[in-house]
């Protein structure tokens, strides 16, 4: 687009031939003196168009102008011009805005008098400046400050932090359409900022008409608030960087401005670039464009800042879309007092009157509406809500992970419910993490929020799912437990053709046969066992101790907890535990750096290898997924400088999937080995630690799949993080090695399913076969009881197991209730 300036008329349409007055001829050789009408014996500059598209500019021509022989305006070097008028006073990089008419007088090259034009051009004659505000396009889309957040405190939220050179600042977002106070060491200077509607009697000018202005005050100031700016900023680090060359178009910016207290301040304007986290450079980029004093008598024109230009950025953008370009105000080096409103950016060096008209509908669908974030393409922004932000509109991810009820008969069995919202069951189901549902939303949306934020792991707060795997940090900062989800015939990892190098330990290996319960983690040291459990006991002296902690279910579930706390890894060599479940006997035994024999003490033997340097954590999370799954393998890391580029391990879950995790050193190439079914890449470089490794392939696994909760037949309860109300909190347990103690989305077994009562001295009534108590309660028959007794008229003691908790709880999953406000 072609930067032209509408402040300058040409003086003719394509070309002015002058003649003679006397003989017709050209006017070869005539002069033409241009003054000012209202002074007419003072030169008043016309100017020539030179430049290119994008970079046009107005150079001032010799007055007088000598014609050329043709009778034709020409330049100093003979070349046929146009000249343009400039009708106003002052100058062009400094304009009033006050017109000034031309006095023309034309003689021919005996100074013989040919003609006079006065008032000229008759296009200005109307006393009107030719630019019309109604016809710039403001590029501040909320100038007046209609939509603005009256939370000014700068002890308040909203404060966002964020690094601005060797300084880190705070921003508050103040008003709709990117304006923000920016502002460094609060607690030194006072600023006492605020919105205000003007009155009818306010003291401003008749060209201002805003509905609020900004009260811009620091009333005590301190040397090291280095950084005390009023700023519009714009996302887009190359929003206005255009024109030919780039990035010289130029940009008027006005606005109205007044001191609150009589005094006159001077502010400076900066312009700032920021190419967003991880681009190039890294900090903002800040130029001073000019300073301008505000005093007590407002004026829109007094305060018009030309002439801005937005160069090319040659920088790098970053890749989390928070790049941006913007113009601060900043403060002066003292306390201030002073108002601000009617913001307008125009292209162009455009001269204006007043804020350009807009209606409150244009103002208001540009500063919020117009501000919605750009869809993300990767297509994470589908399906969301549109809310209202201090910014404007944005979208809602904050919905993204919720639990909603639904009052619709909808088959739970039939997926389709994927294809019309933005909604999974809670059915336990896997999803994989790079993967797009139906809607075109990537999965990897939620799994973001399904991941504990404290962990290290990058582990799901529900899991990877049952047909994947699980990748958890040992003791040792180089090792990896990598456990199958699910009890099966999968296979333990082993390294690929491309050998990574790696030490692959087995702890466990499918026994080919169930197992006949399920684990579950509580806390780093303990498990729980669930099942139809009638024995638990540390038959082979582990050290590991057992309680019931509930007992005489009929016809149902038991569990079982067990703890490792007093275990010394390096004796469990031989030793085992047994338990019976389902009526059939089972021991779990271990070797210690591949030292032990099976102690066979009838049963089926569950075996479980352990090596130098794992921890009572670490026996914990063994044991909870030997149960649990079919292969565990530790793996022992290297560091990046002893693995070859693109190499691989794999491994096989109980489904019968194969997977292969490869390394890129950086610019990798995918091994692609036959008859897998998914790669999964490892990002590191030469210098990675041992450590570093570890953590990139621990995250890595874990960031593959991610699971739903399964709340079928559950009951949701309100996380109690303090154990006011959840005072069996302690009795939690988790999903997977990671979700441990009383956090979201940890279980909680039931207390109250079908189960016998203590009972203290028993009498027996021959008439009605029930034992009472002394009090009276019936508390069932003999075979109900389960005492060995005889019913009679005499008085006997005996007891049933007490079972059963503080609570009478149903089995429940702990969620984070929200109210909306």
């Amino acid at each position: 687009m072609a930067n032209l300036d509408s402040r300058f008329i040409c003086t003719s349409d394509l070309d002015s031939l002058y003649r003679d007055n006397a003989s017709g001829l050209p006017l070869s050789g005539g002069i033409i003196t241009f003054y000012s009408d209202v002074n007419r014996t003072t030169l008043k500059p016309v100017y020539q168009l030179t430049g290119t598209p994008g970079n046009y500019t107005y150079s001032p021509l010799p007055n007088p102008c000598v014609l050329s022989s043709a009778g034709t305006f020409q330049d100093a070097l003979g070349n046929n011009i146009v000249p343009y008028y400039y009708p106003f006073t002052g100058t062009p990089s400094a304009n009033t805005g006050v017109q000034e008419l031309y006095y023309i007088t034309c003689v021919n090259s005996g100074f013989a008098p040919q003609f006079v034009r006065q008032g000229w051009p008759q296009a200005a004659g109307s006393g009107v400046s030719p630019v019309s505000d109604n016809e710039v396009e403001n590029y501040i889309p909320n100038g007046q400050f209609l939509a603005h957040n009256n939370i000014l405190s700068i002890t308040e939220p909203p404060i966002v932090q964020y690094t601005f050179g060797a300084q880190t600042v705070d921003a508050q977002q103040i008003a709709q359409g990117g304006w923000y106070f920016v502002y460094t060491d609060a607690n030194s200077a006072v600023f006492n900022n605020s919105f205000q509607q003007i009155p009818s009697s306010g003291g401003w000018g008749m060209n201002s008409f805003p509905r609020y202005i900004f009260n811009f005050v620091c009333s005590s100031f301190n040397a090291s608030a280095l950084t005390r700016d009023l700023r519009i900023q714009w996302p887009d680090v190359n929003k206005f960087s255009s024109g030919n060359p780039v990035g010289e178009t130029n940009f008027t910016l006005f606005f109205d401005a007044k001191s609150n207290d009589g005094n006159s301040y001077t502010f400076t304007l900066e312009q700032i670039y920021y190419f967003g986290t991880g681009g190039t450079p890294s900090a903002p980029v800040v130029t001073p464009i000019t300073t301008f004093t505000v005093g007590p008598s407002e004026s829109f024109v007094s305060y018009n800042l030309q002439d801005i230009t937005f160069p090319s950025n040659a920088g790098t953008i970053g890749t989390n879309g928070d790049d941006y370009v913007a113009l601060s105000i900043r403060g002066p080096a003292s306390a201030w007092n002073a108002a601000f409103s009617d913001f307008a950016l125009v292209q162009g060096n455009e001269t204006l009157s007043s804020f350009p008209i807009q209606t409150n509908a244009e103002m208001l669908s540009r500063a919020l509406a117009g501000w919605i974030p750009t869809p993300n393409p990767n297509g994470s922004s589908l399906y969301l809500t549109l809310k209202l932000g201090l910014e404007g509109f944005i979208y809602d991810s904050s919905e993204v992970g919720e639990i909603v009820a639904k009052s619709t008969l909808i088959d739970f069995n039939n997926t389709s419910i994927s294809t019309i919202s933005n909604e999974l069951y809670c059915d336990g189901s896997q999803y994989l993490t790079a993967g797009y549902s139906p809607l075109g939303i990537p999965y990897s949306r939620l799994q973001a929020k399904l991941v504990y934020a404290a962990s290290s792991l990058n582990l799901p707060i529900y899991g990877t799912g049952l047909n994947f795997a699980s990748a958890l940090g040992n003791n040792d900062a180089d090792h990896i437990l990598l456990m199958n989800n699910k009890y099966g015939s999968g296979a333990n990892a082993t390294d690929g053709t491309v050998m990574t190098g790696f030490t692959f330990n087995n702890n466990h290996a499918d026994p080919g046969a169930t197992v006949n319960v399920t684990a579950y983690m509580q806390t780093v040291v303990t498990g729980v066992m669930k099942g139809i459990i009638t024995a638990m006991a540390d038959t082979g002296t582990t050290g590991i101790t057992f309680v019931e902690g509930r007992t005489g279910l009929i016809n149902n579930y038991n569990i079982w907890q067990f703890n490792t706390t007093s275990v010394t890894i390096s004796g469990l060599a031989s030793t085992y535990f047994t338990y019976t479940a389902n009526a059939t006997n089972y021991y779990v035994w271990f070797k210690y750096n591949g030292s032990g024999t099976d102690p066979a003490p009838g049963g089926t033997g569950i075996q479980i290898d352990l090596f130098t340097g794992y921890s009572t954590q670490d026996l914990c999370r063994l044991i909870v997924f030997a149960l649990n799954g079919g292969s565990m393998t530790d793996v022992i890391c290297t560091a990046g400088s002893s693995i070859t580029a693109n190499s691989w391990f794999k491994f096989t879950t109980a489904n019968g999937n194969k997977y292969y995790v490869w390394y890129n050193l950086g610019g990798g190439v995918d091994p692609a080995p036959a008859g897998f079914t998914l790669g999964i890449p490892v990002s590191i470089t030469g210098t990675s630690t041992a450590a570093q490794v570890t953590a990139a392939t621990i995250s890595a696994i874990n960031g593959t799949y991610f699971a739903v909760p399964d709340l079928r037949g559950l009951y949701l309860r309100g996380y109690d993080p303090n154990s006011t109300w959840d005072i069996d909190s302690v009795s939690r347990y988790g999903l997977n090695g990671n979700a441990l103690g009383n956090v979201i989305g940890t279980l909680e077994t039931d207390m109250f399913l079908t189960h016998l009562h203590g009972a203290g001295t028993l009498t027996a009534a021959p008439a009605s076969g029930n034992f009472v108590t002394t009090s009276g309660s019936s508390i069932g028959t003999t075979s109900g009881v389960g005492l060995n007794t005889t019913l009679g008229t005499a008085a006997v003691s005996g007891s049933t197991a007490l079972t059963g908790g503080y609570e009478t709880t149903p089995v429940n999953m702990a969620i984070g209730y929200a109210i909306k406000y």
